[in-house]
């Protein structure tokens, strides 16, 4: 099994080349498919053998998702659901399809007829061969097929928007793990340059001449073992960040995954009217159409069970045979359809079954009608509450750009704070506390920062995700 890197992506030139043992490593018993245009020679890795790895691998977020719609194994595992519906399907198309019967037997048999019993308590037996196939292929059933098929084609239909479901969970869960590291890279960055900038103010202030206040170069302290520990909390982040898309990816465990942007940033976005993404809504997103297959499919089984006294007719045919070792005496009737030990009989004709029980009958109509209805209702309420959802969505992505707008200010104004005090120290007239504090005011509005960009990313791609919009907004690789 070979897998190489998607278009676009690069191997990180910094990375040392390394030799990675597989032989403790599981290797998967399937073929990794790759995304249209991929070069096959670049970085070719056989995980059957250890093999040579130049670098990790940097993918950027378009790479990410065409890899993880390709290869992630929980969306590969519902193609065998849509399989196994489709073969429901032609379960539900017997119409001109034979069905065959078949029994044989071998027993032993009295040879005196007359004597049936002390015939086989004496041993006077000899054995008994008999053979019996029936073929029959329905004719018409009154709908019932053609129902039946319609119900399995929902069935196939709805396997398949559980498919659409879940690739946009996982394009939605790597979007969040893809913006999730970049803020881990870029807090990491924050951290280590805070921890910088205190160790830096900690080392002035003990070799100061003026004095200073213990408790405040106390205070200094403490705050930079609170981003050390932070530091640290992010890194953890980050490390579990990559393996979670690795896994996504369907990449290898020896895989060392790494985000090609640099920073994380707000995505470029315009808002559009509420009425757009209700339409969307309505068309695209797979539980909106999963409570319309569901209803249709209630209508179906009701008018099916409303069927079910009709009779079935087919045409069929049989051949029977029967033979013995030996001659059965006390024989009055020795023809081919009286003899029950040495015949041969066949036959063919048309046949009509049915059952009738009008009690039975009307309590499962009644109980699929109810049914029905029933469904019927859930959909007006699953309708309203879908369109909540998206209502719900809609606020959150005004609310959050509001917050980052917010956040990005604030964080300008902390920048000018720590600029103000830091001249003011310089030129002999500033108060050292006042300069600690906005250290740790633009420290605090950096981050915040951060997570505003990404509440803000992650609201909008939730957005797109409730109202159907993925399907449309990304290109699905084929899955023929």
């Amino acid at each position: 099994m070979f897998f190489a890197l998607p278009a676009g992506a690069q191997p990180l030139d910094s990375a040392p080349g390394v030799q990675i043992e597989v032989d403790s490593v599981p290797a998967p018993q399937f073929e990794i498919p790759l995304p249209q245009g991929t070069n096959t020679q670049a970085n070719p890795i056989d995980i059957r053998e250890p093999v040579e790895v130049q670098g990790a691998v940097k993918l950027g977020l378009n790479d990410c998702v065409q890899m993880a719609l390709l290869n992630n194994r929980e969306i590969r595992a519902t193609h065998y659901d849509v399989e196994a519906a489709e073969y429901k399907l032609k379960e539900a198309q017997p119409k001109g399809v034979p069905t065959i019967d078949y029994e044989f037997l071998t027993a032993p048999a009295p040879r005196d007829v007359d004597e049936a019993v002390e015939s086989f308590f004496t041993g006077n037996v000899t054995f008994l061969q008999r053979g019996s196939i029936k073929v029959g292929s329905p004719l018409y059933t009154f709908g019932k097929i053609g129902l039946a098929q319609d119900l399995a084609t929902q069935g196939i239909k709805a396997e398949k928007q559980k498919r659409t479901q879940k690739k946009n969970d996982i394009v939605l869960d790597v979007k969040k793990l893809y913006w999730g590291i970049l803020l881990a890279k870029d807090l990491r960055d924050l951290f280590l340059d805070a921890a910088g900038h205190l160790e830096q103010e900690i080392s002035r202030r003990e070799g100061d001449s003026d004095p200073t206040d213990p408790i405040e170069l106390v205070k200094l302290k403490l705050y930079r073992y609170e981003v050390l520990s932070r530091l640290s909390q992010v890194e953890k982040k980050d490390y579990l960040a990559k393996q979670a898309l690795r896994v996504q990816l369907g990449l290898p465990r020896v895989t060392q995954v790494e985000v090609a942007d640099s920073h994380l940033e707000p995505i470029d976005y315009e808002l559009k009217d509420f009425n757009h993404y209700l339409t969307l809504s309505q068309k695209f997103r797979p539980k909106n159409i999963l409570v319309d297959i569901g209803l249709k499919a209630k209508e179906l089984e009701y008018r099916l069970e409303k069927r079910s006294l009709t009779p079935n007719v087919g045409v069929g045919g049989f051949f029977e045979f029967g033979v013995t070792a030996q001659s059965i005496q006390g024989l009055q009737l020795t023809d081919d359809f009286n003899d029950p030990f040495n015949f041969t009989r066949a036959g063919v004709g048309l046949r009509m079954e049915g059952k009738i029980n009008v009690k039975s009958y009307m309590a499962k109509v009644k109980q699929k009608q109810a049914e029905y209805f029933k469904v019927a209702l859930q959909k007006s309420a699953a309708d309203d509450g879908l369109e909540l959802e998206i209502r719900e969505a809609y606020l959150d992505v005004q609310h959050q750009e509001k917050n980052l707008d917010n956040a990005h200010e604030a964080m300008k104004t902390a920048r000018q704070y720590v600029f103000l005090t830091k001249t003011n120290v310089d030129i002999g007239i500033g108060n050292k506390k006042e300069y600690s504090d906005a250290l740790q005011a633009y420290l605090v509005s950096q981050g915040r920062y951060l997570e505003a960009v990404l509440k803000f990313n992650i609201a909008v791609a939730t957005l797109e995700d409730k109202s159907g919009g993925l399907a449309a907004l990304i290109p699905y690789p084929s899955e023929e």
